[in-house]
């Protein structure tokens, strides 16, 4: 088609995972978005010549990567951006695209790199296409992405392909997970985006390989919607989404970053199911052939449904158990399996992930970006998330640090000690009449001396016992 850009129909590089999955599935017959990819040796060879960079060693410097990559030569950039002409110019039909990565390294048996690299939807025109493509590139040479590849014995790192691929405008989409004889399903109205990012309520069901459901729970409350108005929605605007118009939905929040919007859902769409019994089981019989055609029995599948027709986004192998249990046994959310004691502290930069102390607790939206840089210190992680299905919970299990999820931020004393038990969702602010001083002295020699710690380690010298708890 091009010297950049390969149809997936053409293509018979390695080009990720993710791309190379979605290719076997297109052979098989199976619906997915018509989709297209730039293989990440093409940018190898640009990198070389402008930076004077060989990625094929194990140490490179990276920073200077990525400054490059954000702000590239204007001839670099305009070769990519011609190519996305030209395929705008060839596939008229298609008015919205998006932008996701395939990574070599990732949805791999072990690990995912679920969330890390970078995905943007629902983009228009052809600069929005291509500054997604660069953004994409950028965000592999990220400290986060360094770290969590330290940590997954990776050494070397590359960029990734990028597959450009048509935005499917969904009615019903979400994320489905299957270990051993155990299927879990989780759908929203909308996009899938709310899930995976694990900022909103869905419908749940957990389902054997009968297809019998074993549990039901509905916490549908937002959504998330792609935006197609130049014009700015105001918070509390009342918007018309669905055919049905009585749907009226409300607007919770936009900024001008995102092509998508979050909206609150009226009482009637919060009440409906957002999956009959019938498609239920048309998905699941689609997931069994998807897992059949790329020979993965424990799957992580995207999926979304238009006008009652089934596509697959992406499919990788589940890399972690994931364990559930019924809503009435939790005060939170539990992702990762674990109990975990130390103080607690916000990483939301990294600085904040440099200054983040050993044996301490996370509290962060997600698990992403910066915040990856504290994980190899953390001995827990208290996040937003509200899925154990997001990104954000498949990062915690397979780094092994227990989690819970479906905390407002805002509720948490920072700098203060807590205990958490992943397996239940359970929180616990502790006082100073249970403190571990065993970890309590590492923790606290690594932390800035203010009034709070000077006044634990007080605490700490006067009564120290023989079981290493304080008395009173």
């Amino acid at each position: 088609m091009s010297k950049i850009i390969t149809s997936f129909d053409e293509t018979k590089l390695n080009n990720g995972n993710k791309a190379n999955n979605i290719v076997t599935l297109l052979k098989s017959n199976i619906r997915t978005p018509k989709s297209w990819v730039i293989n990440y040796k093409y940018l190898i060879k640009i990198i070389k010549k402008e930076l004077e960079i060989d990625l094929n060693k194990k140490q490179n410097d990276y920073k200077k990567i990525y400054d490059f990559l954000n702000n590239v030569p204007q001839s670099v950039y305009n070769e990519v951006l011609l190519e996305i002409v030209g395929l705008k110019e060839k596939n008229k039909d298609i008015k919205r695209f998006a932008v996701r990565s395939s990574h070599v390294y990732e949805d791999g048996k072990n690990y995912s790199f679920s969330g890390l690299f970078q995905t943007e939807l629902n983009l228009s025109n052809s600069i929005n296409i291509t500054n997604a493509i660069f953004r994409c590139w950028r965000d592999c040479f990220t400290s986060g992405i360094r770290n969590y590849s330290k940590n997954s014995k990776i050494q070397k790192i590359i960029p990734c392909s990028i597959i450009i691929q048509e935005f499917i405008i969904t009615d019903v989409s979400g994320v489905a997970f299957r270990y051993e004889n155990e299927i879990i399903l989780n759908s929203t109205f909308g996009m899938a985006k709310s899930i995976v990012d694990g900022e909103t309520g869905f419908d749940s069901w957990k389902i054997n390989n009968n297809y019998e459901i074993l549990e039901y729970e509905n916490t549908k409350n937002i959504i998330n919607l792609p935006l197609f108005t130049k014009a700015n929605p105001r918070k509390g605007e009342k918007i018309c989404f669905f055919a049905d118009n009585e749907n009226e939905l409300i607007v919770d929040n936009f900024n001008n970053k995102d092509t998508y919007i979050k909206a609150l859902l009226n009482p009637k769409m919060i009440n409906t199911i957002s999956l009959s019994n019938e498609m239920i089981k048309r998905l699941l019989d689609t997931f069994q052939d998807v897992s059949l055609k790329l020979n993965i029995p424990n799957y992580d599948i995207e999926w979304g449904i238009k006008d009652n027709e089934i596509f697959i986004f992406q499919c990788r192998d589940l890399t972690r158990k994931v364990s559930l249990c019924s809503k009435k046994d939790y005060n939170y959310l539990p992702l990762v399996n674990g109990e975990a004691t130390g103080y607690a502290y916000l990483v939301e930069t990294e600085t904040d992930a440099k200054n983040f102390p050993d044996n301490s607790i996370i509290v962060a939206k997600n698990l992403s970006g910066p915040v990856l840089l504290a994980t190899s210190k953390a001995v827990g992680c208290i996040l937003e998330s509200k899925s154990p299905l997001s990104h954000s919970a498949i990062i915690a299990r397979e780094l092994g640090i227990p989690a819970i999820g479906a905390v407002d931020k805002s509720e948490i004393s920072i700098g203060s000690l807590y205990k958490i038990d992943g397996s239940n969702g359970r929180l616990e602010l502790l006082d100073s009449n249970y403190i571990d001083i065993k970890k309590s002295k590492k923790n606290l020699s690594n932390l800035k001396q203010t009034k709070k710690t000077k006044l634990f380690l007080d605490i700490i010298n006067q009564y120290n016992s023989d079981d290493g708890k304080i008395i009173n």
